[in-house]
């Protein structure tokens, strides 16, 4: 499986995400958790939900255990990181999945595969650009 791999994040607790609403970039607001439902400091490491590829036979063993876990909240830390950990499935780091909003002059047509949080008037912007590179 790759994607955008993030190795054990923090667990964002409640009441430190309450007293710095604003989280710097080490964290990721998403993962905001209260103890009561996920009491360890880190997370498994998982894939960005912004997109991930597999083989195809993944599919199967992240369908069925999917249904065996615990529901967890955070989608991405749950099918890329508890589900995929329980199938063992291998994640694998790949930078061109960008998990967060990327400027339409910082994107490399060449390395960017999916970039996430783009408005329409954003997307236009990136296809001008890209377009106009491939001359």
């Amino acid at each position: 499986m790759a994607g955008f791999l993030f190795i054990t994040p923090p667990v964002v607790k409640v009441e430190k995400a309450e007293k710095s609403i604003n989280l710097s970039g080490n964290h990721l607001p998403y993962l905001v958790c209260p103890d009561y439902f996920y009491n360890r400091d880190h997370y498994p490491s998982f894939l960005s939900g912004t997109g991930y590829i597999m083989p195809r036979w993944t599919l199967k063993c992240l369908y069925e255990e999917a249904l065996r876990l615990p529901y967890f909240f955070i989608e991405d830390v749950f099918m890329a990181g508890f589900v995929a950990d329980r199938c063992n499935i291998r994640k694998k780091h790949y930078p061109g999945f960008v998990p967060g909003r990327k400027e339409a002059l910082e994107i490399n047509p060449a390395e960017d595969i999916l970039i996430h949080y783009m408005d329409h008037e954003h997307k236009f912007d990136v296809h001008k650009i890209v377009t106009s590179k491939k001359g």
